[in-house]
């Protein structure tokens, strides 16, 4: 059971013997003992989604007011899930208009999952390769 991966809790229950026991006994049988706590996720879950999708496009003050939590929360689920190499899905696409700083842009062109072609919308410059989040953390927000 234990090769398989069954879960310890599953093996101690079945033969009446503590948890503890069971990760002794296979430490004694040579195989590889478990790292303790859960296993990790490789994909959050639906809500952890969400806000990790909202918080590409929203300050986090407003997300965490939405789902009930702080905005260090919501920070450190962005850096936790970042971290692992999960990024939230595209969060633009081609005619939105979006707002970064003072200006607003028209999206003309998706280049990659991180950047686009926009056109600014008061002085019409075409800007290529532009990045919808700094490293410093200024993203560009969609308003239309």
């Amino acid at each position: 059971m234990y090769k398989s991966g069954a879960p310890l809790y599953e093996i101690s229950t079945k033969h009446g013997v503590a948890v503890s026991t069971v990760s002794t006994w296979a430490g004694v049988a040579g195989l590889p003992v478990r790292a303790k706590g859960r296993r990790p996720s490789k994909e959050p879950d639906s809500r952890t989604s969400d806000i990790l999708y909202k918080a590409r496009q929203l300050p986090y003050a407003l997300v965490a007011e939405e789902y009930g939590i702080t905005k260090g929360g919501v920070g450190r689920l962005v850096t936790w899930w970042k971290a692992r190499g999960y990024r939230a899905p595209l969060s633009f696409a081609v005619g939105d208009v979006i707002r970064w700083g003072d200006s607003e842009f028209l999206v003309t062109e998706i280049t990659g999952p991180e950047a686009g072609t926009v056109q600014n919308l008061e002085s019409e410059e075409i800007v290529y390769d532009f990045e919808w989040e700094w490293r410093n953390g200024i993203k560009a927000r969609k308003i239309g």
